[in-house]
């Protein structure tokens, strides 16, 4: 028998894919119309529109607001910051240091006082002047000190020049300070007192405990100037003149006070670095006594000492006590 329902079975199966047909091109429609089709459960199946134009007023307000809100992190974190507390010091960074020791303390100190003839020129003489001078006496040596020559007429001229300026000697301006200093020295530091000025050895003038003070005095006023500067020999006496101590020698201050530079052919930074190898306890602290010269430097910065220059007078005793090391923080002995 025939099966009369599959016809009927079959139209309506086309009819209703022909119906669904027509229901994808509506919505294909409607989903491109509207630039998107989203379906619950599932999201965006198209996303097909354009970004809305964002006009200039709009996009200076998003900036604004963006700005805003960097500004209300920072203050956000400064705040936190502020409200930190600082990392706890241990005790050794919490407690004072010690400040540095400009010059070391001793109990025994070397006056190697500068006794040449420039020594009683004026403490204020234009150093032009003196630096000239020098120059034409550089000329006059390399003439064989002919006095004939070119040469000493202008060493001459400048000589008296330099001989008439007015102002205190240097040498007075150093006794003064010399004569402070052993009055204002710790009562257990002993004086050695050294001139130098001829060519060859210096001038033990003798050493002093700290009951010959008067002695001392004495000794730094009758101070005779004399020809030339023998800068290098007094340095090269010194090992020889200066007992070493038995033991582990204790530091020593030598201070020597000068206007200028060796005038006898002697190397003073080289005796300066040869001193330090012989005797590494003694420290040579330089006090120029002159407004011009820094050729002394090399001799503080060989034998570990410093090189101080007084920018006027009344400077220079603080300066020779601070040099013999009377001026310092006890632990700097």
């Amino acid at each position: 028998m025939t099966d009369v329902r599959r016809p009927g079975r079959a139209a309506a199966a086309a009819g209703l894919f022909g119906l669904l047909a027509v229901l994808a091109v509506v919505i294909g429609w409607l989903a491109l119309a509207a630039c998107g089709l989203f379906l619950p459960g599932v999201g965006w199946l198209i996303d097909s529109c354009a970004a809305p134009a964002i006009g200039q007023g709009q996009a200076e307000r998003l900036r604004g607001a963006a700005l805003a809100e960097e500004v209300r992190q920072l203050e956000r974190r400064l705040a936190q910051a502020a409200s930190c507390p600082p990392p706890a010091q241990s005790a050794a960074q919490s407690a004072p240091q010690p400040a540095a020791c400009p010059v070391r303390r001793s109990d025994r100190v070397v006056l190697l006082l500068d006794a040449s003839t420039s020594m009683k020129w004026s403490y204020t003489l234009d150093p032009g002047l003196e630096r000239r001078a020098g120059e034409a006496g550089e000329r006059l040596r390399a003439s064989g000190m002919d006095r004939s020559s070119p040469a000493f007429a202008e060493f001459q001229s400048l000589l008296r020049e330099i001989e008439t300026a007015p102002g205190t000697p240097r040498i007075e301006l150093a006794k003064q300070a010399l004569t402070q200093l052993a009055d204002a020295a710790d009562a257990q530091t002993g004086f050695d007192l050294v001139s130098f000025a001829q060519c060859g050895p210096p001038h033990h003038e003798g050493r002093f405990s700290p009951a010959q003070r008067a002695d001392l005095k004495r000794a730094i006023n009758g101070t005779e100037l004399r020809n030339s500067t023998a800068l290098a020999d007094a340095l090269a006496a010194l090992p020889r003149m200066i007992p070493r101590e038995e033991g582990t020698p204790r530091p020593l201050n030598v201070v020597l006070i000068s206007d200028g530079g060796d005038s006898c052919g002697g190397d003073p930074c080289a005796a300066a670095a040869q001193l330090e190898r012989e005797r590494p306890e003694i420290n040579v602290n330089v006090l120029a006594i002159t407004r011009s010269i820094d050729a002394l430097r090399c001799i503080a910065d060989r034998t570990g000492g410093q090189f101080m220059q007084a920018g006027d007078a009344a400077s220079l005793a603080p300066l020779l006590r601070t040099a013999a090391g009377q001026s310092v923080p006890d632990h700097c002995r």
